[in-house]
């Protein structure tokens, strides 16, 4: 089994996760499409899950 340590610099969130996407897919050139769509299942789902706990709001009307 192959192991990266890594550190993560939480004050730059999107760079760092995409860091971390790039090494993953650079280990496993052929499961990239794999690892990248679930990844977007996560995402949706998470995103989803925000969305619905927003409270919503009424368009303002002009």
């Amino acid at each position: 089994m192959t192991r990266v340590e890594l550190l993560i610099d939480l004050t730059t969130p999107v760079e760092e996760i995409t860091a971390v996407i790039n090494i993953m897919l650079q280990a496993h050139p052929d499961k990239q499409l794999e690892i990248l769509q679930a990844v977007d299942q996560n995402i949706g789902e998470a995103l989803a899950t925000l969305q619905a706990s927003e409270p919503e709001t009424d368009p303002v009307s002009e």
